[in-house]
């Protein structure tokens, strides 16, 4: 009886100690790789469009503009 209240009391601590997450470091490597290109991506679609919009202003014939 006392060695299977060894096992369970050491499952039943097992189970309730706080895990800690730990990203490994090439998991790191790719996720940081990955958001860099995400705002990569985001600044360059920002530059399109504010040449675009400049565009517009310098070529229109309308002084409002």
């Amino acid at each position: 009886m006392s060695s299977m209240r060894a096992l369970i009391s050491l499952q039943l601590r097992t189970l309730l100690r706080p895990q800690v997450l730990r990203a490994s470091p090439r998991f790191m490597r790719i996720q940081t790789a990955a958001l860099s290109s995400a705002i990569s991506d985001a600044i360059i679609q920002d530059h399109r469009e504010l040449e675009k919009y400049y565009n517009e202003v310098i070529n229109s014939i309308d002084h409002d503009h």
